[in-house]
């Protein structure tokens, strides 16, 4: 019966509500809803450290967090500092909203994944009723190439209308801001 009674209580100890996993609990590249979860929520937590650069124009910080190879290949000093004369010129922020995360592409080989981009958005509201969209594209895993992983970039865009303001990183060939 003792034997019993310590069989139940050591597997009891062991179980683990879902939202407790942790990356060790699961292979990261595995093409599962469980990655996708886990990647949802790192990228909503990299949305607040770009929001807290932002908010402290701590440009240093958020340039580390973009892939390695594009501190050097864009102007990357230049483009926070409009950036964040953009954002500071908005007013005081009061509050965020609408943060939504997903997964932009992906490519897997043999059911694992070798390549996996993601994105978050948040509506930064300011206290002179003005809104702007923070967007960016990250690249969750990236067993490809070399260049590892981090932001591609970040759009900053009316909430409303959709119209870029400001690109970090990569931007597209289209942007008329491109040569800034």
């Amino acid at each position: 019966i003792i034997i019993f009674f310590m069989l139940i209580f050591t597997s009891a100890c062991n179980v683990q509500p879902e939202f407790a996993e942790s990356k060790n609990d699961f292979d990261l590249h595995d093409n599962s809803i469980k990655t996708y979860k886990y990647f949802q929520n790192e990228n909503k937590m990299l949305m607040e450290k770009v929001l807290v650069c932002f908010e402290n124009s701590d440009k240093e910080s958020l340039k580390n967090l973009f892939l390695e190879e594009y501190k050097t290949k864009y102007n990357l000093e230049f483009q926070i500092e409009k950036a964040f004369t953009l954002y500071k010129s908005k007013g005081k922020s009061i509050e965020y909203k609408n943060m939504f995360a997903d997964e932009i592409g992906r490519r897997t080989v043999g059911g694992k994944n070798v390549m996996l981009e993601g994105s978050c958005a948040v509506d930064v509201i300011f206290d002179n009723g003005e809104n702007l969209e923070l967007y960016f594209l990250v690249v969750n895993i990236n067993e490809e190439n070399s260049s590892g992983t981090g932001l591609r970039y970040i759009y900053l865009s009316d909430s409303v209308t959709g119209e870029v303001y400001r690109i970090i990183g990569e931007y597209e060939e289209f942007r008329k801001d491109k040569a800034e």
